[in-house]
């Protein structure tokens, strides 16, 4: 007997594709066989991860700024959706705005199926990764909502970059204590350093909680061993 109740399969359809797309995505893939190696993250992986990070940042930084969690627990929870739908991710050096409204396309196409009421809060999260550039290129409709976000959500999309940027760190400080693969290591700290040091001045606690000035310390001396070592160049493999 066939199964035609279009409210349940709309869900079914966003339910079941997240599971299916998101662990084709390979991440990290061009660290895979060499200097060591690295563990195999797929996109399904990073989903969890950077959604249970989510909630220890929230709970970190509580006694310094209110965060909207159920925004902030939403955004990194469907932020990498679009990856599962075009199938494929993108290094964070070769990341353009091109490439985000390719994601974002594809997030919509498969979103759009829910009722308003459903794709408006989940867009609307999906948007906060986005909200501080507000890429030229997007929609206007979108990029109206990227200024919403900054306008009433700002602390939230800062704290968004911030998981960002914690959790490519927590994979490559794995990979350099277990494997000893200080190049993956380098090149993220290299690629992070600054905007953490710009987001310890923006978001509350953050200096305090998470990006401490003894982690800072730390970080330079570990970078100053491997000075001009394994510059990173877009398009590596």
């Amino acid at each position: 007997m066939e199964f035609t109740n279009a409210r349940w399969l709309s869900v079914l359809d966003v339910w079941h594709a997240g599971q299916v797309g998101l662990p084709a995505v390979i991440r990290w893939s061009k660290y895979l066989e060499s200097d060591g190696g690295a563990r195999r993250q797929d996109g399904l992986q990073h989903s969890f991860s950077i959604t249970l990070l989510a909630r220890v940042l929230i709970e970190k930084l509580r006694p310094h700024v209110a965060l909207d969690g159920e925004l902030l627990m939403t955004s990194v929870l469907v932020h990498d959706y679009g990856e599962g739908e075009v199938g494929h991710d993108t290094l964070f050096i070769d990341k353009s705005a091109d490439g985000d409204l390719r994601e974002y396309t594809a997030f919509v196409a498969r979103f759009m199926q829910l009722s308003n009421e459903l794709f408006e809060p989940f867009c609307r999260a999906f948007l906060l990764q986005f909200a501080l550039r507000n890429p030229e290129n997007f929609p206007p409709a979108a990029r109206a909502i990227m200024v919403e976000l900054v306008r009433e959500k700002h602390m939230e999309a800062l704290a968004f970059e911030a998981l960002e940027c914690w959790d490519y760190m927590l994979y490559a400080f794995e990979q350099y204590r277990t494997r000893g693969n200080a190049k993956i290591l380098v090149q993220t700290l290299r690629n992070l350093i600054p905007r953490l040091r710009e987001l310890v001045g923006l978001l509350p606690g953050f200096g305090a909680e998470v990006f401490t000035e003894e982690l800072y310390d730390w970080c330079l001396r570990f970078m100053r061993i491997y000075d001009g070592q394994w510059i990173e160049q877009k398009g590596e493999r």
